[in-house]
């Protein structure tokens, strides 16, 4: 019977669209997610022969709501360009089940944060690359929230850091039936239980609408994982996804620097979204932060990462 569940070593046809033929050949299930399965494939035929990439399978095609982020997804993927945004290759359907194709990056920024500690440069530099494709998502018209930016959603590959998982994007301004479906599935993780921001839980209260600048306060939030160790929000209370996001003190962040970071982050978690500032705002502080810290590194290592 066909399934959604392909075999390991199997070949998987791409509709490509552009007139050419795409196989790809199953290594290995990588995840599985309440809306996809994600596999490790390697191209077999097409003009990436030998590469290995992501193949995400759509699962619950009975579900309509569902399946409208789904393509809303592939579709802001396929017509999307930044080196830190990640990059489309393909789509097909599977049995019946539809499937994107994207870069494969296993590493994500949560093995960087619970892993070995990775110098301050690096760690600058991977939030001027993430406001930078804030940045690019809410210039575009009309404006595309993210709603969804927490460590497993960023990927690594070398000194680059890459956002990714756009199941939740919303375009600023629209609003349809699948944003109920949302809110109803937050008990099963469809939003960013520990990453949520003011905005969201006003917005889920029907109080105000979304605006970009909540993408803002959730990258503050994993910025401020990445350079303390731990998330400063608390747990929400009686784990009510609707209940006031409450902030601990962010401390010391252990660097010349920290201070000037924890002002940066001070002000990506400024709590009324009127007074937050925008990602292209943010954007010059955080590349003098940079260029200052690159610059040390080099004096004293001869090298900056």
């Amino acid at each position: 019977m066909a399934t959604y569940h392909a075999d390991i070593g199997s070949g998987i046809k791409a509709e490509s669209g552009d007139g050419s033929e795409r196989w790809y050949r199953v290594l290995q299930e990588v995840g599985e997610g309440g809306n996809a399965l994600t596999y490790l494939v390697i191209q077999t035929a097409g003009d990436f022969k030998g590469n290995n990439f992501a193949l995400k399978i759509f699962k619950n095609i009975s579900n309509e709501e569902r399946g409208e982020r789904f393509f809303e997804e592939q579709n802001f993927l396929e017509n999307t360009a930044h080196p830190s945004i990640l990059t489309y290759r393909d789509k097909g359907s599977y049995y019946g089940y539809p499937f994107l194709v994207a870069e494969y990056l296993p590493k994500t920024l949560e093995d960087v944060i619970r892993g070995d500690p990775v110098p301050i440069p690096e760690r600058i530099s991977y939030a001027v690359q993430l406001l930078s494709s804030l940045k690019h998502l809410h210039n575009l018209g009309p404006p595309v929230i993210h709603r969804d930016i927490k460590p497993s959603n960023i990927f690594i590959k070398g000194t680059s850091c890459v956002l990714g998982d756009f199941g939740l994007l919303k375009r600023a301004g629209s609003d349809s039936e699948t944003e109920g479906m949302v809110w109803k599935e937050s008990t099963e993780s469809a939003l960013p239980y520990f990453y949520r921001s003011p905005d969201m839980v006003s917005y889920g209260k029907n109080e105000s609408p979304l605006t970009p600048k909540s993408d803002v306060f959730q990258l503050g939030l994993v910025l401020a994982e990445l350079f303390t160790g731990w998330n400063p929000a608390e747990r929400p209370e009686n784990d009510d996804i609707l209940s006031p996001v409450v902030l601990r003190d962010l401390g010391d962040i252990p660097s010349e620097m920290g201070g000037g970071i924890a002002a940066l982050i001070d002000r990506m978690l400024e709590e009324d979204p009127e007074e937050r500032e925008g990602a292209e705002e943010l954007m010059d502080g955080w590349m003098g932060l940079f260029e200052d810290a690159a610059d040390s590194a080099y004096s004293l290592n001869g090298m900056v990462f």
